[in-house]
C-alpha cells in the first residue's frame, strides 16, 4: 500500500503522483506484489486527479478517501507500507520554501519514503538512509522508487526504522522549541556586542546600561 497525505494542489506534487501511478499499473513487469494506492486528502486540482485515475479507483487499486480529521491521519499511515511525499519546484524559478508537517508524521511512523529531493525536504531527508529521494516534478524517477520499495521489504524497514530515529532525535517539539530559543539567545547576545561596538568608536562614555551588559557578557 502506498499513500499520500497532503493537499491536493500544485506544489504539492499531485499531477506527478498521477502520471507515476498510472505509470505502474500500465506497467507490464510488476514488482511482485499487488500495488495498491491511498490517496488522503482533498483540494483544488482533486476533480482532475479523481478522473484521471477513475479506471484504477473502480477497480480498487486506488483509494480516495477525501479530506479527513487530522486526529485519523496516523491510522491511515499506519495502514501503508511506502509513504511519498512528490513536492515539486515553485512557479517562476522561485526557491521551495516549506517544511511539510507531513514529512515528519511520515518520519514518525517508521515507513519507507520516496520523496523530491528539494531544498528543504532534502536537507530533512537522507537519500538512501531515510527515504529514497528523487529529482523533484519526474514522475518517472517517483515510479521507479516506489517499485524498488515495493519489491524490497528489507530496504523499506531499513529505511524507516532510520527514518523514525532520525525523527526522534532532531526533530521533536521539545528540540524545536530549544533551536529557536538558542537563535533567540544568540541574537540578543549579538546585539549588545554591536551597541558596545558602536559606543566605544564613538567615543561616547558607556552607559551604565551598557556597563551591565558587559558584565553579563563577560
Amino acid at each position: 500500500m502506498v499513500c499520500f497525505v497532503g493537499t491536493y494542489s500544485y506544489w504539492h506534487g499531485v499531477a506527478v503522483l498521477e502520471q507515476a501511478i498510472r505509470s505502474l499499473m500500465n506497467r507490464t513487469e510488476r514488482p511482485g506484489c499487488l500495488l495498491k494506492f491511498l490517496l488522503v486528502g482533498d483540494g483544488p486540482l482533486a476533480p482532475q486527479l479523481r478522473n484521471a485515475l477513475d479506471p484504477y479507483a473502480r477497480s480498487g487499486l486506488v483509494t480516495f478517501t477525501g479530506a479527513i480529521p487530522h486526529k485519523s491521519v496516523r491510522m491511515y499511515l499506519d495502514a501503508a507500507d511506502i509513504l511519498v511525499s512528490p513536492h515539486v519546484p515553485m512557479p517562476g524559478g522561485r526557491s521551495f520554501f516549506g517544511s511539510p508537517t507531513k514529512l515528519f508524521e511520515y518520519m514518525a511512523m517508521g515507513k519507507a519514503i520516496a520523496a523530491s529531493a528539494l531544498d528543504q525536504i532534502a536537507d530533512v531527508l537522507e537519500h538512501a538512509r531515510t527515504a529514497l529521494l528523487v529529482k523533484p516534478g519526474d514522475p518517472g524517477e517517483l515510479a521507479e522508487a516506489i517499485q524498488r520499495l515495493a519489491a524490497d521489504e528489507r530496504l523499506r524497514i531499513e529505511l524507516g526504522c532510520n527514518a523514525r530515529e532520525t525523527a526522534l532525535s532532531r526533530h521533536t517539539w521539545r528540540q524545536n522549541a530549544r533551536r529557536v530559543l538558542a537563535y533567540y539567545a544568540d541574537t540578543q547576545l549579538a546585539s549588545k556586542e554591536s551597541r558596545l561596538r558602536s559606543a566605544a568608536a564613538a567615543g561616547s562614555p558607556p552607559s551604565r546600561g551598557a556597563n551591565l551588559a558587559r558584565q553579563n557578557l563577560r
